[in-house]
């Protein structure tokens, strides 16, 4: 093996993977291991492919979770960092 694809290899085995918080339980998985809401439109809307602009939170594929995340409704401003 030359020197450039050993050195190509080193870069790709330290690549940088997104860390994030569940906005429910406080766990902290790898972002492609959660699910993203974004608001837009007056509501809450699901980011399916996590592109959509505006403030994000991420919460576990977990119906328990689910659950304690759409309970906040009150909370949501301070998740979503937006002005009445």
């Amino acid at each position: 093996m030359n020197k450039m694809n050993k050195k190509m290899q080193t870069v790709a085995s330290k690549r940088h993977i997104p860390i994030r918080r569940c906005c429910s339980c406080g766990v902290r998985r790898e972002k492609s291991e959660l699910l993203r809401f974004v608001w837009s439109e007056g509501g809450v809307q699901r980011d399916y492919r996590q592109i959509l602009p505006g403030r994000g939170v991420f919460c576990c594929d977990d119906l328990s979770c689910l659950r304690v995340f759409e309970g906040k409704k009150r909370k949501w401003k301070q998740l979503f960092h937006r002005k009445k």
